[in-house]
């Protein structure tokens, strides 16, 4: 503590230096925590068990694989079923990248078949697989946002191969919980919507992501 009034005094002579100084800090700590959270929300859905595997793009979940790697995955000895699913980038306000969140067009059915840590009410399960404009989001997200079931929204894609101009248009068909004890880490913060409905308003095959 002697040392101090020694520090305080030679930070006073240049406070422009002084001050830029910890803005630059400052700045550093606010980016990593954000990155570090984003990459925590993009990537807390891979942890897998011993059952699952995941094939992706080897640079990033927004480069997509050809349909047609589907069948072909299929056909692998011991694989017992696949599910394809797309990183949509979808937000509420482009203009407001605080407000992003995680979101991904599945293919419903064989997907949540595969992941039993997400819990979902009968009735609301069959609500999603029914409606290609369904989605449902986790229990977390629905609270940050103060969504419910039967609640409409709409996403507009950051990504320019799911840019068509305006937004796609959603109704929240369910709100789901995940199973902690047996899948501790899975992420209750993201929104999944029929893969069928991505296909439909792009106009084409987008794509398999994973």
């Amino acid at each position: 503590m002697k040392f101090l009034p020694f520090i305080l005094r030679h930070l006073e002579r240049n406070w422009i230096r002084t001050c830029s100084t910890a803005s630059a800090i400052a700045v550093c700590i606010f980016l990593f925590c954000t990155l570090q959270t984003f990459v925590a929300s993009m990537t807390g859905f891979l942890k897998q068990g011993t059952t699952r595997l995941i094939t992706r793009h080897n640079v990033s979940l927004v480069f997509r694989l050809p349909n047609a790697y589907e069948p072909l995955i299929s056909a692998v000895p011991g694989v017992k079923r696949v599910a394809a699913s797309n990183y949509f980038g979808g937000m509420r306000d482009l203009s407001k990248p605080a407000d992003a969140f995680t979101n991904f067009a599945i293919e419903a059915e064989p997907y949540l078949a595969m992941y039993p840590e997400y819990l979902l009410k009968e009735p609301e399960k069959w609500a999603f697989l029914l409606d290609q404009h369904g989605c449902i989001i986790g229990r977390a997200l629905a609270e940050k946002f103060h969504w419910k079931v039967g609640d409409t929204l709409q996403l507009e894609s950051n990504i320019s191969a799911y840019r068509i101009g305006k937004p796609l248009d959603f109704v929240v068909s369910g709100i789901y919980d995940t199973d902690q004890v047996r899948y501790p880490g899975t992420n209750d913060t993201v929104l999944f919507f029929q893969y069928k409905y991505l296909d439909e308003a792009t106009g084409r095959k987008v794509g398999v992501a994973t």
